[in-house]
């Protein structure tokens, strides 16, 4: 500021814009407007409650979320730049890329603690639910059945139906036939309203690419971020730890498995404490008990997740060339049962977890 300081500074910051598609059929089947409603929400209101809380707590770490710059939202020129953070070495995860223990530790810790944000701030911040509960819904909710209801059942059962059919036995096919053969997409509308006390404000998108990762010069996982909150709502967390386990790291679970909740739960609680909160407000069998109540919507988003994590790059169709005002969604994402086995047996994988 030349003003005051009489110097004048030249300030590097490396920034990523995201925008809207160019294509229009795109931003129109894809629903662009609310997605990006929905994030902007997120980063202009929510987060920062969040923040403001835990700095206030004088926790000296990186935050779960990138920095945002700037945001806007008109539902024609909306925008979203934050600090592009690739320069301080963090990287994605590939869609097909395989994790180790330490990565899967650092991520249920990366979501336990942004969880936990939101059960102090219930406690600590007037006012903050109502903030929360202004997210909106972009997935599950009463008005947009036609608009993923036809892919739902023409395509991914089909897809997971195929894969079960050829690795797993009878009964792993009743259970998703039984899964999918009722008004499926109304049950989970229902789930998504649900509240409780481990309601919280979700990532809503927890697959592994939306976890940016930052590792040492030996290779080793350090630090962790989340990206991508076009679907974040204020509901159950077990939405985002059941997406991230069964799309993330399904072959660890058959042994794994409460090893894996304890883990989560200890970095949970452990947070809400040093956020100023009752870390029992909240118990481990609170935890397993929503679970196995409200596990449907995680689950559905893992078998989206895994199914499209699984595509070849010519399985996928190239956005920009759509035309048109409108594509349903199943034409979009028009896929196929898979034909070789590595890829039937990774999705009866994830079931077989589920079923278990």
């Amino acid at each position: 500021n030349k003003q005051y300081s009489r110097e004048e500074k030249h300030i590097l910051s490396h920034i990523i814009v995201k925008g809207f598609p160019k294509n229009k059929t795109r931003r129109h089947t894809f629903r662009s407007a609310d997605f990006f409603e929905t994030e902007v929400i997120f980063y202009d209101k929510v987060w920062p409650i969040l923040k403001k809380l835990k700095e206030s707590k004088n926790i000296q770490e990186v935050d779960e979320v990138p920095q945002m710059l700037a945001c806007f939202c008109d539902g024609n020129d909306d925008f979203v730049a934050m600090v592009d953070i690739s320069y301080d070495g963090y990287k994605s995860i590939g869609r097909q890329d395989k994790i180790t223990r330490q990565h899967i530790s650092l991520f249920l810790k990366l979501l336990a603690h942004f969880h936990a944000l939101s059960i102090a701030a219930k406690e600590q911040v007037p006012g903050f639910v109502e903030v929360a509960s202004s997210l909106k819904e972009t997935y599950f909710t009463d008005r947009l059945k036609d608009w993923y209801n036809g892919f739902l059942h023409k395509r991914l059962y089909h897809v997971v139906r195929h894969a079960v059919e050829h690795e797993l036995s009878n009964e792993y096919l009743a259970k998703i036939d039984k899964f999918f053969q009722r008004d499926l997409y109304s049950d989970l509308c229902k789930m998504i309203k649900r509240q409780s006390k481990l309601s919280v404000v979700t990532e809503g998108d927890a697959w592994l690419p939306n976890f940016l990762i930052k590792e040492n010069n030996n290779g080793i996982p350090e630090n962790a971020v989340l990206i991508d909150f076009q679907l974040s709502r204020y509901a159950t967390l077990t939405n985002d730890l059941i997406h991230f386990l069964f799309a993330g790291v399904p072959d660890y679970l058959e042994s794994n498995w409460d090893e894996l909740i304890e883990e989560y739960y200890q970095y949970f609680s452990g947070r809400i404490e040093e956020l100023g909160t009752d870390k029992n407000i909240v118990s481990l069998v609170d935890l397993r008990e929503d679970i196995e109540e409200n596990s449907h919507v995680g689950l559905t988003m893992a078998m989206e997740a895994t199914v499209m994590s699984l595509l070849d790059d010519d399985e996928v169709a190239d956005l920009d060339d759509l035309k048109g005002d409108h594509v349903p969604l199943e034409e979009v994402w028009n896929v196929s049962p898979f034909k070789d086995d590595e890829r039937n047996k990774r999705l009866a994988c994830l079931i077989k977890q589920a079923v278990d």
